[in-house]
């Protein structure tokens, strides 16, 4: 994406964070939502997998490499005099971690891809009334989700399911260690399968069923409450930012539709990434949730009506490997030659 210099720049800047599900980054825009030169950085990452279809990430190697995303952007941004209007950051939905009472992680992040907990979502689906949980959480039981991956591990590591006090998401655990707070918004939440998506608060009924307590989750605020300046370590890291507002984490779903400008019904956002998803915005006072479809928020006003595929941008590797072509650039540059539907 070309940029523009930070001498050109209209104040006030903002800095985005994205953590993906390969890749972390950061970037500044300006008031007219201009990228600003040289501002970006991204740094890859793999996920652990296992031969039993476990999908796991380091929290703290992660979160090195969103703070080396920022050492960046924030000494591009430090060489102009704009104020910085805010830090914005979204996440990959649907990772699990547990926290000890000091808040350092006591298992790994369980992504979204990680399967092991089948067979406890479906026992889960034998146990509990599934449509109502459905329609109450705009989740199904599924392993992407936290009733399953809970009672999984409940089962499997009982030694390390008690030592956790909290059960937190990536982001969330990115928020506490920058500002010292438990929070997360409902944008994430709604992604864990234990939030009643119609009160916006933790799902009373399947918190009981799983014995985990509210107070053993992050307090709930939404994507507009501006979180505390940063921990006086991170402030002397980034002096820039020492008195910038911060926002949030939402999911990176979420942001996706709005970033396309895709919020309201009359427009659909396909996203093809490390997993494939469509997603419709609407702003609906009493929430239904479609049969075989999620229903997520963007905020305590938005849902986001949807459905998705386990495998997105990988499918291009696949048909290199299945029509034998090493060079994928060369693929993709000719397939870019090709009018959409001009097969």
């Amino acid at each position: 994406m070309p940029g523009i210099p930070i001498s050109e720049a209209t104040a006030p800047l903002v800095i985005a964070v994205d953590a993906g599900s390969s890749s972390v980054r950061a970037l500044a825009y300006d008031a007219r939502a201009r990228m600003i030169e040289d501002s970006e950085r991204q740094l890859t990452h793999e996920l652990a997998t296992t031969p039993d279809g476990g999908s796991m990430a380091d929290a703290d190697q992660l979160f090195d490499l969103i703070a080396q995303c920022l050492d960046h952007v924030c000494g591009v941004v430090g060489t102009g005099d704009q104020e910085i209007g805010a830090v914005g950051f979204s996440s990959f939905w649907h990772s699990l971690l547990g926290l000890d009472e000091t808040g350092q992680p006591r298992t790994p992040v369980f992504m979204w891809a990680d399967k092991r907990s089948g067979p406890c979502a479906r026992r889960l689906q034998t146990e509990l009334d599934q449509d109502r949980i459905h329609a109450r959480t705009g989740c199904v039981l599924h392993s992407s989700y936290w009733p399953a991956k809970l009672t999984w591990l409940r089962a499997r590591e009982p030694e390390t399911f008690a030592a956790v006090r909290h059960w937190v998401s990536f982001a969330d655990y990115v928020l506490l260690k920058l500002h010292g707070e438990l929070v997360t918004t409902f944008s994430m939440a709604s992604g864990t399968g234990l939030l009643d998506i119609h009160r916006r608060e933790w799902d009373g009924p399947l918190l009981d069923h799983l014995n985990v307590g509210p107070g053993n989750l992050p307090h709930l605020v939404d994507r507009v409450d501006q979180i505390r300046s940063p921990m006086p370590a991170f402030a002397e890291r980034w002096p820039v930012l020492r008195a910038t507002p911060w926002l949030p984490a939402i999911g990176d779903g979420a942001a996706a539709n709005v970033g396309a400008r895709c919020v309201d019904p009359s427009a659909v956002a396909l996203t093809i990434g490390t997993s494939g998803a469509m997603r419709v915005m609407r702003n609906d006072p009493e929430i239904t949730v479609p049969p075989r479809a999620w229903c997520y928020l963007l905020d305590g006003q938005h849902q986001l009506y949807g459905g998705a595929l386990s495998n997105g941008g990988n499918i291009i590797a696949w048909l290199g490997d299945l029509l034998e072509i090493a060079d994928i650039d060369a693929m993709t540059a000719r397939a870019a030659q090709v009018p959409p539907d001009g097969h």
